[in-house]
């Protein structure tokens, strides 16, 4: 009775707080919250859920605090509300940010109490269910989002009434054309050969009761969204997908299971590789059945699935159930994959790495292997002995040598499969390779293995900055080591826009700065009498560089833009790590790329960051010399943004004009090149050294 009074309060609270407020469809707001109530309801949840799922907007939307619901609902209601408005209320730069941002904190709120997702899921569905009533853009980005990171949640959940229902939905509003063609040919299909699944239970249920089995046995065809993916997955038409009509069969006991599985194969000739064991090795969604297709009466393939009534409930609720019948412990258990996701957030990925981290670990396609001891590790398929080393410890992928699988030695970029023991060996001398990359599939691995590669890559930079500072600084009879404990190194590397010598050091060893400028500064200010005069050395002008470029993966990154293609954002470029000039960005077409070819192990994969800047483009100009043309060029170039660095010009009866003219990317100079085609007495315009 007391149950009833706090849902019936919740709902009278609600209703007050969202008085006069309307859904996008125009009907009151409260309908969507008793919806998402309603939902949960039909999973049998508690009081507090249901109170919370009533009560679940009226923080973000109505101006009530978790004061005041802690106050009138208790501190779990409130709690479990707080839990779902944090993942609402987020500032981000881009929606991919905000997006990640959004999930981090649910599965934060998740780890602490289950129900917030549950919650989550059931508004999420209602929300799918009134879609209709938003714009094209809305529905569009909602139904994406749904499809690829709520339905997969559902299914980590077990929880697949809920999952099947988001995917039809997002499928049904993302791509309607197809979404009608398939369950039209679904109807089609079932209506065919309805009448032979009919004749296949009527067989088995005469069996079953034969053997004095008590079963519950029932039809069923395929959900739309399910028979989509088999069909792209098998390129096969519908025709072809075994399991479009299928059996299910409830019993009482596990033993029970198997003797349903016999009784099936004495009834009908099994398909051979369409047997699937999920009791002895349940899906991480703790979802537990037996499968097997048989062809069936009429020579046509019916999949049956055969479990417990308890094995049942889990696969439709799935967690819920294990929330309202078991120890908050017995939960923890079956979400390793929750534990993981939060740690793989912990350690700083950016938003993409984070979306891509949650995306591989959320879809069903994973394999479980053992080590030794029988400690069992859940991976994603076409998993290596790599990422299990970097699943076990990171300092075990670390130092990773090689690997036994089922106790022979393998390579370690060989794709595990499930049930495969795994043996990892390591030596203290062993490191990553850049290689690994290629072969990884965990985002926990690709992550552990890019920041082994940065520290040590920027070990080595500093290393031979260090060599080359001391050399400038020889010619003014410095040394490094006593320079280092000075306040004069410290004044000169802050002059020179770096807050510590470390990255000084980087920066030179990559390039990008020059050993000798720091060295002047440096001398400078220890005796600025001796330098005063010294003339300045082409090597101390700074190298055009920055962070506008990505190298294999690394942004940041000191490079150098090659003057011989000078290669602007919207040009493909590739990376040459040059000896002691570091990284050089060249146009992908650059012909001196060609005479470089011969040294693959120095070309490195490179993309422009989207980061803006002002980059240097070489423009050939050809035309008859007349009164008043340079000027009129110099015009055209102003006229459209561009910033003439330099010009090399002929004036001759029919001159060739060389310039450097600053520009923001490629489509600028693109313009500025059209632009100048345009000037009268101008012939031609290219790009220097465009093919």
């Amino acid at each position: 009775m007391k149950e009833f009074e706090i849902i019936g309060r919740a709902y009278k609270y609600a209703s007050e707080a969202h008085e006069g407020q309307k859904r996008e469809d125009g009907k009151p707001y409260i309908t969507h919250p008793l919806e998402v109530a309603s939902i949960l309801a039909e999973h049998r949840f508690d009081a507090i859920t249901l109170s919370a799922a009533l009560l679940h907007d009226v923080i973000e939307d109505c101006g009530k605090t978790k004061e005041d619901i802690e106050e009138k609902f208790g501190a779990e209601v409130a709690e479990l509300i707080e839990g779902v408005t944090k993942i609402s209320t987020i500032s981000a730069n881009t929606r991919q940010e905000q997006e990640a941002e959004n999930l981090r904190r649910m599965l934060v709120a998740v780890a602490r109490d289950i129900r917030v997702l549950l919650i989550k899921l059931a508004d999420r569905l209602h929300n799918m269910r009134t879609i209709s009533a938003l714009d094209k853009n809305r529905v569009e980005r909602i139904s994406r989002e749904t499809l690829e990171i709520y339905a997969p949640l559902a299914n980590r959940m077990g929880m697949s009434t809920i999952k099947s229902e988001l995917e039809d939905l997002s499928f049904k509003h993302l791509m309607p054309d197809k979404y009608r063609e398939v369950s039209e040919a679904i109807n089609a299909n079932v209506g065919k050969r309805a009448h032979l699944l009919t004749d296949a239970v009527e067989q088995m249920q005469k069996q079953v009761r034969d053997s004095g089995i008590s079963a519950q046995i029932a039809s069923r065809s395929k959900e739309i969204y399910s028979v989509y993916k088999k069909m792209l997955r098998q390129k096969r038409p519908i025709e072809e997908i075994f399991d479009l009509l299928a059996m299910r069969v409830l019993v009482s006991s596990v033993k029970e299971c198997y003797t349903v599985l016999g009784i099936a194969h004495n009834l009908w000739t099994p398909i051979p590789g369409r047997f699937k064991d999920y009791i002895g090795t349940p899906k991480p969604n703790m979802y537990q059945a037996i499968h097997t297709t048989v062809i069936g009466p009429g020579d046509g393939p019916i999949e049956i699935q055969i479990k417990t009534h308890e094995m049942h409930n889990t696969a439709e609720e799935g967690i819920a159930a294990h929330w309202k019948y078991k120890s908050e412990g017995a939960i923890d258990e079956r979400l390793g994959w929750l534990r993981r996701i939060l740690d793989w957030q912990r350690e700083s990925l950016s938003a993409q790495e984070f979306m891509d981290s949650l995306r591989i670990d959320l879809y069903d396609d994973q394999v479980f292997v053992l080590t030794p001891k029988g400690d069992i590790f859940e991976l994603p398929k076409g998993a290596t002995p790599i990422d299990m080393a970097y699943a076990v410890h990171s300092d075990i992928g670390k130092h990773l040598s090689g690997a036994k699988v089922n106790g022979r030695m393998v390579p370690i970029t060989t794709r595990l499969t499930s049930g495969a023991v795994v043996e990892i060996i390591t030596l203290n001398s062993a490191k990553p390779s850049r290689d690994w990359l290629n072969f990884v599939r965990t985002p926990r691995a690709r992550q552990k293995i890019r920041h082994h590669l940065k520290e040590n890559e920027s070990k080595e930079l500093k290393k031979r900055g260090s060599e080359l500072l001391q050399a400038a600084l020889n010619n003014f009879k410095l040394n490094l080591s006593v320079a280092k404990k000075s306040s004069e190194i410290i004044d000169a590397i802050k002059a020179a826009g770096f807050k510590e010598l470390e990255s000084a050091l980087e920066a030179i060893g990559f390039g990008n700065e020059s050993a000798e400028a720091i060295a002047r500064k440096i001398a400078e200010r220890k005796n600025p009498t001796v330098i005063a005069h010294k003339p300045i050395s082409r090597q101390e002008q700074k190298s055009s560089a920055g962070s506008n470029v990505i190298v294999d993966g690394f942004d940041g990154l000191f490079v150098r833009f090659s003057k011989c293609c000078n290669p602007v954002p919207g040009d493909k470029i590739i990376a040459y790590l040059s000896r002691g000039r570091g990284v050089a960005i060249h146009k992908n077409d650059c012909p001196n790329i060609t005479d470089l070819s011969n040294e693959p192990a120095r070309i490195r994969k490179a993309e422009w960051s989207g980061k803006t800047g002002k980059f240097s483009a070489a423009v050939l100009i050809e035309g008859s010399d007349r009164i008043g043309l340079l000027a009129d060029i110099t015009q055209a170039i102003a006229k459209e943004g561009g910033n003439i660095l330099s010009a090399d010009i002929k004036t001759k009866e029919k001159g060739k004009d060389n310039f450097v003219i600053e520009v923001n990317d490629a489509e600028h100079l693109s313009r500025l090149i059209e632009a100048l085609k345009d000037v009268e007495g101008v012939c031609f315009v290219a790009r220097a050294g465009s093919k």
